[in-house]
């Protein structure tokens, strides 16, 4: 027997960053592919986006956000443990990023996001 469908999908973290990577990515997923595009999966990168770059908006917060999930071991996102850990066999390559968000934005539409104390 199969459990039936909720009518309402919540997702919510304390984690004000991650959850602005999820509105971003649910409500204007074009404008954070095209934050990303062209962007090498590189050590030098990774390095700016951790330790120089200063995001503006929150389009910029979610496009460095999500850039150093992807190229980060093991996705750690505590900036002072998130080292550099791309591997192309491995990870997901940069090229597949625009598929991935996309997919997801589709997964999200309708879900209300929170981010409140559990």
């Amino acid at each position: 027997m199969q459990k039936k469908k909720s009518p309402k999908n919540i997702l919510n973290d304390l984690d004000s960053e991650l959850m602005n990577v999820y509105r971003v990515i649910r409500d204007e997923p074009e404008n954070l592919i095209e934050f990303l595009k062209g962007e090498p999966a590189s050590k030098e990168l990774h390095n700016y986006y951790k330790n120089e770059f200063k995001p503006k908006s929150h389009l910029e917060r979610a496009g460095r956000w999500y850039y150093m999930n992807r190229v980060s071991f093991s996705g750690i996102m505590n900036m002072q443990n998130c080292y550099f850990g791309y591997g192309d066999k491995f990870s997901m390559r940069p090229e597949n990023w625009p598929r991935n968000i996309l997919r997801t934005s589709l997964k999200l539409q309708e879900v209300m996001l929170l981010c409140e104390d559990f």
